[in-house]
């Protein structure tokens, strides 16, 4: 049975994946959703995903700059990551500019959790 600090932990990474995403994972980025498929295969460090943050006038983009293509079941690096309408976008509405990148990294250490957790 977990301990209070380890459920406190779990809670409080839905709570983030949920503020940004919503509860429905149907409707999470399909990067997202492959990414925490136990079927997905992975890189030779074992990822299914890795993101990287982008600052914008209104907000922070967290991209995947490892996807997966359907048609030949591989993983690859996409040369811009950007060009993509399944980023996350982070509003400025929703947090202050000066922490945004901290909410970004947050988001994608919860998003990485998540995807162990399915995985394991």
């Amino acid at each position: 049975m977990p301990n209070n600090e380890m459920l406190a932990t779990v809670l409080k990474k839905q709570d983030i994946i949920q503020k940004y995403l919503g509860k429905d994972e149907g409707k999470w980025p399909i990067w997202l959703q492959r990414a925490i498929d136990p079927n997905t295969p992975t890189t030779d460090k074992n990822e299914t995903v890795r993101t990287a943050s982008w600052r914008t006038d209104d907000g922070i983009i967290l991209a995947p700059t490892i996807r997966y293509n359907i048609e030949n079941n591989k993983l690859y690096k996409p040369k811009d990551p950007l060009d993509y309408e399944d980023n996350i976008h982070i509003p400025l509405t929703t947090v202050k500019f000066k922490d945004a990148e901290s909410v970004a990294k947050r988001l994608s250490i919860a998003i990485s959790n998540l995807i162990n957790e399915r995985r394991n």
